[in-house]
Parts: structure tokens; C-alpha cells; sequence
């Protein structure tokens, strides 16, 4: 990911802003017709980001977007399997921020939500052989990544 590239906000299948800056000093923009259609001040993503016609920047930015991302060894798992440092939180909403938990999907530009991967049956060998860890991972440690990883764990299938 380019340091300055910017990545589209959905809500609910929606683009509603860009984000844009640095992963330390991201910057939310707001699409103008969104504010005149809602109004200054509305509070679409979240209180701490209302709508407006400035950028915002600052903490809340970087708190709200931080924030859609798994936390611990998921996350270090997904920086690791997208080649991206943990704390790049724009690469890693660029690489994963299509299944963010809630209405908030985040892409890079030009990608539209409704454009995604597809899901393929896999027997048990099959999800074996494409686990993450050493090989004598046990099942039971299988089972918690997935189940706690993005939407369900669906990296175990990519």
C-alpha cells in the first residue's frame, strides 16, 4: 500500500468518506453530498466523528479505525499473512476492512463492496493443510482462530 493512498468508507453499502493520510495520522473526509444531505453534525460512523465538511483529524480517527481491527494474535496472524506491520492500520483495513464487524466496510479505491471473494467448500484435509502454525497445531487451537478472526474466521479459506 502506498503511504498516501486513500481508502473508501462504506456504511451499510454506501461510500460515505475517504480515508486518507498516514496509518499514525489517518484523516477521515466526508463526501459533500453526504453532509448536505444529513447535515453538520449528524453522527453517522460514530459521536467522536460527527459529520462535517472539514477533515477531521486527530485521535478519534485513529481510535474509531484501530478500533474496527482484531486485536492480539489475530491481528499479528492477519498482518502477518497480508506482509503488513500490525500497527499499519491502513494496510490492514485496505486488506481486510471488507468484513469489519457492523455496517462499516472500509476499501481501497476503485473496489466496490458488493465485489467479493467467494466461498469454497473444503473438505477437513483441505483446511488442514491451510492453517496457520506449526504442524502440530491442535484442533481445538484451529477452531478459536477461527472462530475469532474477521466475519467468521474466513481467512482459513483464502
Amino acid at each position: 500500500m502506498r503511504l498516501n493512498e486513500r481508502l473508501a468508507v462504506w456504511l451499510h453499502g454506501r461510500r460515505i468518506a475517504w480515508l486518507t493520510g498516514t496509518s499514525l495520522r489517518p484523516r477521515l473526509e466526508y463526501l459533500p453530498d453526504l453532509v448536505a444531505e444529513y447535515g453538520a453534525g449528524a453522527a453517522l460512523l460514530s459521536l467522536s466523528l460527527p459529520l462535517q465538511s472539514k477533515a477531521i483529524n486527530g485521535p478519534a480517527v485513529l481510535n474509531f479505525f484501530d478500533g474496527l481491527l482484531p486485536e492480539g494474535q489475530v491481528r499479528a496472524h492477519l498482518a502477518d499473512l497480508h506482509g503488513v506491520a500490525s500497527t499499519d492500520i491502513k494496510a490492514l483495513l485496505a486488506a481486510v476492512g471488507a468484513d469489519c464487524a457492523g455496517a462499516v466496510q472500509v476499501l481501497p479505491d476503485g473496489v466496490d463492496p458488493g465485489e467479493g471473494g467467494e466461498l469454497l467448500p473444503m473438505t477437513e484435509q483441505e483446511a488442514w493443510r491451510r492453517r496457520p502454525g506449526p504442524a502440530n497445531t491442535s484442533r481445538c487451537r484451529l477452531a478459536t482462530f477461527a472462530d475469532s478472526g474477521l466475519a467468521g474466521g474466513r481467512t482459513l479459506g483464502a
